[in-house]
């Protein structure tokens, strides 16, 4: 079953910056576990109640079951939007049976399908590592400085020149990276070596432009466009084609994305 993770780049806020190794270690072929749930936001107490996703089966990773959902939830994590990833994962049943499934928390009114598989199951996976080798350490600290060059260059692109500035600061500085490539490593939990990683990733990127109102809307049709064939006109969920019908006469990229459906 293929499953979508959510991930904030990890100068999203740079106020709070909270380094950690998921996206390097899914670069080099690892489900990595890692602490960064400080980007997300508040389960309302209400939530956790009614629906098992949240404490049954312990703590887990979550996924959502179609990469749309994602993009449409990408707006909710604290932080600047200009830059959010999604990695795709492909799962056996078995690994899914053993998950816990349900509705996650509400977005702007909708409530989408998730999964979480928990620790538990994924501390069974084979090619599960608790520790990193010195030789593991070294490729995550090389991917980390590839991925804060490309969040440059994409922080620069989207119009927000401030954490651009900080990005550039930090990579001509050799003892700022080792400094944050140990926050970096502290954060991580566990990790799996193995073919649940597709290598299929997307950026999600927001333009912020202060003369138009702050934050721009998605162009969707250029995001389809370089989603790694992962986003389709077809495999947009129904709820959200009449979400954006009910937004389109107020945002023209919906009205797009909408002809192109249609």
């Amino acid at each position: 079953m293929k499953l979508y993770r959510l991930i904030p780049d990890q100068f999203c806020n740079i106020r709070m910056v909270r380094f950690h190794p998921e996206e390097a270690l899914y670069q080099l072929g690892y489900l990595g576990v890692t602490d960064h749930g400080s980007y997300f936001g508040y389960i309302d107490p209400l939530d956790r109640d009614y629906n098992p996703l949240y404490d049954e089966g312990g703590a887990g990773m979550f996924f959502y079951t179609n990469p749309w959902d994602a993009v449409h939830c990408s707006n909710s994590i604290n932080g600047s939007k200009a830059i959010v990833r999604v990695h795709e994962y492909d799962f056996s049943d078995d690994i899914i049976n053993k998950s816990i499934q349900g509705q996650g928390a509400g977005y702007n009114g909708i409530r989408f399908n998730e999964v979480k598989i928990p620790h538990s199951v994924i501390k069974n996976l084979d090619g599960y590592i608790e520790t990193l080798t010195p030789q593991l350490i070294d490729e995550i600290y090389e991917t980390n400085k590839k991925i804060y060059l490309s969040s440059q260059e994409a922080y620069r692109n989207s119009g927000i020149e401030e954490t651009e500035k900080v990005i550039k600061t930090i990579l001509l500085d050799e003892k700022k990276i080792e400094l944050f490539h140990q926050k970096c490593l502290r954060n991580f939990l566990f990790a799996v070596k193995g073919s649940y990683v597709t290598g299929k990733t997307f950026n999600i990127n927001r333009v912020y432009d202060l003369g138009k109102g702050g934050w721009q809307d998605i162009d969707y049709l250029d995001l389809v466009d370089n989603s790694n064939d992962v986003l389709t006109y077809d495999n947009i969920p129904q709820e959200l084609v009449e979400l954006y019908d009910r937004l389109s006469n107020d945002n023209n990229n919906y009205k797009k994305l909408l002809e192109k459906i249609r």
